[in-house]
């Protein structure tokens, strides 16, 4: 996780740019090898989250949003347990120029139900 705090324009708008990679050894690649990708993006979420809240100073709405959003996520990974590999429905996900992600990216753990 980083984050670095620049200005823009003569207004001098304060802005935080984060990513949701806790492991930072790979964080300008574009397709990262991650050791164990799950984890880094579930640490670099809650970081990620708990830095909005600070910025905002909402910390305790970012705390509750990180528990709802990991029980969530908790409820649909044990549903899912029950149905076969061969049953699940495959997913396509793209961005507005119908580009996609490459590995080690959260939406690849998303599509295979693996991100909590």
């Amino acid at each position: 996780m980083w984050k670095t705090q620049f200005y823009i324009g003569s207004d001098s708008i304060a802005v935080v740019a984060l990513s949701l990679r806790s492991d930072t050894r790979q964080a300008a690649q574009l397709s990262p090898q991650l050791s164990n990708e799950e984890q880094a993006y579930n640490d670099g979420l809650k970081k990620g989250i708990r830095l909005i809240g600070d910025v905002v100073n909402r910390q305790p709405q970012a705390e509750k949003l990180i528990a709802a959003t990991f029980s969530q996520c908790q409820q649909v990974a044990k549903r899912l347990q029950t149905v076969p590999q061969a049953q699940r429905i495959r997913v396509y996900i793209a961005n507005p120029e119908l580009t996609t992600y490459g590995s080690g990216k959260y939406t690849g753990l998303i599509r295979r139900g693996r991100y909590c």
